[in-house]
């Protein structure tokens, strides 16, 4: 190993160290049993086994598109990333062509998903805005002397902004003048590398085979799972998911990453068609109606000035309406926390490995 190698594994491995390995126990694959590289046929082992704990976490709670999910998804993102990472030290040089190809476009793409990341912390950031605009809004009922018309108007104004925000949330114009936000023009670039992605070849009779196993998981990983990201963070999809061209029979956990996507796929043409989701991210759809919903009885009370009684029913609905709001903003801002530093922390290995194999690269020609 060289010194460049060890130095590059000291500096990140408590990083590595936090990434559950893996979800799901699966060491007895038969991707394992028949594989003649150890190293080989343990990383697809892993990948099946975190694929395998995706399908079960959506089993249990009947959905691809909510924070819990996405966050065990990202876990495999970091997983494949940090086996690139580790074997970058173990690289032999000098590579035959293809291999060193496939490197290079490796590097070529990790630019892209540093764009991906950049783009997907913007989406967290405008999540964030709408939050504290919902925060705002439960602000003026904050004790039982809030139920004035002062401040239930302005509770009501700033719901209003609320849903005027969500309208416009992905109304953006590109250059040619169409609407198209950068989350939309994210998913289309993932879609082409979804489409250009390759496996490669003879991986077991390649020095470089560890590293170009790894490298081509994390690009599948990557780009399904950010994929879903960039919709769930979407209000409504023009596009349809990123998808990836694997061959289902290799690798051994291609036909799992397949059946995974036709899924997720599922569900988002569903929520895209049905009428009364918000959001495709199920906590920010949960908070989105809630906010559409209290702002609808306040208008109506601050309008109706027939009896008390009346009125009394509706302070009884507009209490029982903020405490679902507080509920549900809190598991938003609380789930989406842990995504955003895993997308930070995705940034930072993609930046780690292109240094270190610069680097590699480098010292090799000196």
């Amino acid at each position: 190993m060289t010194q460049l190698g060890s130095a590059f594994l000291s500096s990140i491995g408590a990083a590595f160290n936090s990434i559950p390995y893996p979800l799901f126990s699966s060491r007895n694959s038969n991707a394992a049993a028949n594989s003649s590289n150890p190293a080989l046929a343990a990383f697809e082992s892993d990948m099946l086994a975190h694929l395998e704990g995706l399908k079960q976490a959506a089993e249990n709670t009947h959905s691809h598109l909510d924070l819990d999910w996405l966050h065990k998804a990202l876990l495999l993102v970091l997983f494949t990333h940090s086996s690139v990472a580790k074997t970058i030290p173990e690289l032999e040089l000098p590579l035959a062509e293809k291999d060193e190809k496939s490197i290079n476009d490796y590097l070529d793409d990790s630019v892209k998903l540093l764009d991906v990341c950049n783009v997907l912390k913007e989406s967290f950031a405008d999540v964030e805005r709408y939050q504290m605009l919902v925060q705002l809004a439960l602000h003026c009922f904050d004790n039982k002397d809030s139920m004035n018309d002062k401040n239930l108007i302005r509770a009501k104004n700033i719901l209003h902004e609320c849903i005027e925000a969500m309208k416009k949330k992905d109304e953006e114009l590109d250059r040619q003048g169409q609407q198209r936000s950068k989350l939309e023009n994210c998913s289309s670039m993932l879609r082409r590398m979804g489409e250009k992605l390759t496996s490669p070849v003879s991986l077991d009779g390649s020095k470089a085979g560890s590293l170009l196993t790894a490298m081509y998981g994390a690009k599948a990983a990557t780009i399904f799972v950010c994929g879903v990201v960039a919709a769930a963070l979407l209000v409504k999809p023009r596009r349809p998911l990123p998808s990836l061209h694997l061959t289902s029979s290799y690798p051994s956990w291609a036909s799992s990453m397949l059946r995974l996507q036709s899924k997720v796929k599922e569900e988002i043409d569903k929520k895209k068609a049905g009428a009364s989701s918000s959001a495709l991210l199920h906590e920010l759809d949960c908070v989105h109606s809630e906010v559409k919903k209290l702002y609808i009885v306040l208008d109506k009370m601050l309008a109706d000035k027939t009896s008390s009684a009346s009125n009394r029913e509706k302070m009884d609905e507009v209490r029982q309406s903020v405490g679902q709001l507080q509920g549900y903003a809190e598991t938003l801002q609380k789930g989406m926390i842990p995504l955003e530093n895993q997308i930070k922390e995705l940034y930072r290995m993609l930046v780690s490995s292109r240094v270190a194999l610069l680097g590699v690269f480098t010292h090799a020609r000196n």
